[in-house]
């Protein structure tokens, strides 16, 4: 019987979308147990009565691979190249800033049952949304949702494929997240929680049963939120207005982490107040924008 402990996911980037680099070099994916990548369809049912009331079957279209991927924040190859993805960048040097530029990977399962591994490659897949949140005594999570147009499956690996192990460096909780900066704003922050969220959608055509591509509609949403101690009004007086300000927190140190830079925010609603037992807290919840200067809204560095 099969045990989920012995999941395995692995990445690589793809050249050709779609396509799966020959002879691979896979990236182990530090994966936390209840991830949900899955191949999905539509159904088609015939609307027509078959003899005795009953329905003449249905034919299954519309496959795609969708479903989401969690981590413990580190400092990780494959984790880089889903932030790219998602993020719609290409690291420079050890800068990323979030754009317009497409890059899609294989995501590889593996599981394990009576000695043989099986594997399945969802293709042309795209991270369609980041989440990273934490806070003062937990881990710090990562999480993508994935979106991928096929799959194939076998049970054995592709030929010549390799697989470099996750990374090793410090994985991140709140106590490797106490560089928080908000400016105009001077405070002791609890938590916080991050989105990068770009809809994007599987395209189907006539004669394919599987998507064809993928693609996006609409604006990136970049939020940017923060639990801090109440101290005063001091808040109010420094964000109640809808002039962009910047902001960044900073994950680890040389070596493990990164810092995150939002250019240009503005607080979406006004600052919440949170009882909680014995502690008084206020929310921020920001939204960012474009910014000219940088060229972006949000941007990750390599510490």
């Amino acid at each position: 019987m099969a045990n989920p402990s012995d999941i395995q996911y692995a990445i690589i980037a793809e050249t050709t979308p779609g396509t799966t680099p020959a002879t691979p070099a896979f990236l182990r994916f530090p994966n936390i147990l209840g991830d949900t990548v899955q191949l999905t369809n539509e159904t088609i049912q015939s609307a027509t009565i078959a003899p005795g009331r009953a329905g003449f079957g249905v034919t299954k279209a519309g496959y795609k691979a969708a479903g989401g991927l969690k981590t413990h924040f580190q400092r990780d190859a494959s984790v880089e190249l889903m932030l790219q993805s998602g993020m719609g960048g290409t690291w420079t040097t050890n800068v990323l800033k979030a754009g317009n530029t497409d890059s899609y990977y294989t995501l590889e399962k593996r599981f394990t049952e009576a000695g043989v591994s099986y594997y399945r490659q969802f293709k042309n897949c795209t991270t369609d949304k980041i989440a990273i949140s934490g806070d003062a005594t937990s881990a710090i999570d990562l999480s993508f949702d994935v979106m991928g147009t096929n799959d194939a499956r076998s049970a054995t690996m592709i030929t010549g494929a390799t697989y470099a192990n996750s990374g090793t460096t410090r994985k991140l909780t709140g106590l490797d997240a106490g560089t928080v900066t908000i400016a105009g704003v001077t405070g002791q922050y609890a938590k916080f929680a991050i989105t990068i969220d770009h809809t994007r959608e599987a395209q189907f055509a006539l004669g394919s049963a599987n998507a064809i591509g993928i693609g996006t509609s609409g604006m990136r949403k970049v939020t940017f939120d923060v639990t801090m101690f109440r101290r005063d009004w001091s808040i109010e007086t420094a964000l109640l207005n809808d002039t962009p300000i910047a902001a960044s927190i900073t994950f680890g140190a040389v070596s493990t982490g990164y810092t995150f830079l939002f250019p240009a925010v503005v607080l979406t609603t006004a600052p919440q107040d949170v009882e909680d037992n014995s502690k008084l807290f206020v929310t921020l919840s920001f939204t960012a924008q474009y910014d000219t200067t940088l060229g972006t809204d949000v941007q990750i560095t390599r510490l």
